[in-house]
């Protein structure tokens, strides 16, 4: 691959905040697997059916192939959602790198319901398991998320409205509105900008730190030429960091630390990417930098 094209690849950043989204996404729905076994299982032994044989594996593989299915569409969605929060590339080699990923993950889930398919079975003494409709889908729902992603693609570059160029008028007047708690609706009228503040939990320290480290990588390649601002930027991440190991952190103070440290960044185009993750970050978790 040639550098300039390796440049204008999605950056490692852009892996991280993938893994990110998929380790919690593909975690819900691993737990709502187990749940609809769980009633499988119940709703066979009350109709009188034997847990074992043909007809058994495949009623369960049904269940199978609909998690399978919802795992390619959350992984999908996901790589739209990176893709997006990176200011969509659209080299060629983004389509093969996205592709990859989004493969890598669903591979790695189909071994994954695979084994518990197997040991499912194999539990109630089903030693010598028949082909099931699961182990037929697999190679389609691949085949299906691989069209899936490059033909999104092939829409933002050939379909103007899918791709629009953004805006860059400001308004003469903007009103800000916060919101604090859960599942607040806003009415957003025009000159208006809402900021909506989630309910912080463990997994939202666990993101934003995974951020604030790429970040730090980041200022760790550049702090030598960048001097004493970018030194001042470190130890911003630093506070943020500790801010972060509270059971509940000040929201507010690590908004204005990361705002703090984006207006050191914004004009070394090497840190933009892994500032851009923050940001995006920060955006889920509600806090406006």
């Amino acid at each position: 691959m040639k550098p300039d094209e390796q440049h204008q690849l999605l950056p490692e950043e852009a892996k991280r905040y993938f893994d990110v989204l998929l380790e919690r996404a593909l975690s819900q729905s691993s737990v709502k697997l187990q749940k609809e076994q769980e009633e499988f299982q119940r709703n066979e032994t009350s109709n009188g059916r034997e847990l074992f044989g043909e007809g058994h594996a495949a009623r369960l593989s049904k269940i199978y192939i609909e998690n399978l299915s919802d795992r390619a569409k959350i992984i999908v969605d996901t790589t739209k959602k990176v893709h997006a929060g990176f200011h969509n590339p659209l080299h060629d080699g983004v389509d093969e790198q996205l592709v990859k990923w989004a493969l890598d993950v669903l591979t790695n889930s189909c071994r994954s319901l695979q084994s518990a398919f197997n040991s499912h079975l194999q539990h109630f003494g089903d030693q010598n398991r028949p082909i099931s409709q699961f182990d037929l889908r697999k190679a389609a729902t691949q085949t299906w998320l691989d069209n899936s992603i490059r033909h999104d693609l092939w829409e933002l570059r050939n379909v103007p409205s899918k791709n629009p160029k953004p805006n860059i008028e400001m308004n003469s007047m903007q009103m800000t509105y916060n919101f604090h708690g859960n599942n607040a609706t806003v009415v957003n009228a025009t000159n208006s900008t809402v900021n909506i503040q989630q309910q912080w939990t463990a997994d939202s320290s666990n993101e934003m730190k995974l951020a604030v480290k790429a970040l730090k990588d980041a200022l760790k390649n550049s702090i030598e030429e960048g001097g004493s601002d970018l030194a001042d930027a470190s130890s911003r991440l630093d506070d943020v960091d500790q801010e972060l190991t509270h059971q509940v952190p000040n929201q507010s103070r690590i908004a204005s630390l990361l705002s703090a440290v984006g207006g050191t960044v914004s004009t070394i185009a090497s840190i933009q990417p892994a500032y851009e993750y923050v940001k995006e970050v920060a955006k889920q978790l509600g806090l406006n930098i």
